[in-house]
């Protein structure tokens, strides 16, 4: 739930960049792929819409997602990517799962990192 909160926050309050790991479109969505057979659009309450509240969020932003991750597929990463206004930057992390994308990532990982970083702060 950390990049759909990160994204709420970054809706209210104007940040110098957001970077998202392992992120997912919408809690529906997730929810959706875990349960098929469930009609969760109805049965949830909070949705975590992340995808719908990007457009409101005017800061560079980064997404970095393993290519691997079973827990969130990388097409709802890939979504929340495509929503997010410019200037934004993709990071797909071949091998990575959803907890292991540092260690697989790595040397590569923490350049894109330190990149953005320092872009956002010149």
């Amino acid at each position: 739930m950390g990049c759909g909160v990160a994204v709420e926050l970054a809706t209210r309050q104007p940040a110098a960049g957001l970077i998202l790991q392992s992120g997912f479109s919408s809690a529906v969505d997730v929810a959706g792929k875990a349960y098929p057979y469930l009609p969760v659009r109805l049965l949830m309450k909070d949705k975590y819409d992340s995808a719908a509240k990007m457009s409101k969020i005017s800061c560079p932003v980064l997404v970095i997602h393993g290519e691997r991750d079973s827990l969130i597929p990388i097409r709802l990463g890939r979504a929340l990517y495509e929503a997010a206004r410019e200037p934004k930057e993709w990071l797909g992390v071949p091998g990575a799962g959803h907890n292991n994308v540092l260690e697989v990532g790595g040397r590569e990982y923490l350049r894109k990192i330190d990149e953005f970083l320092r872009r956002i702060h010149n």
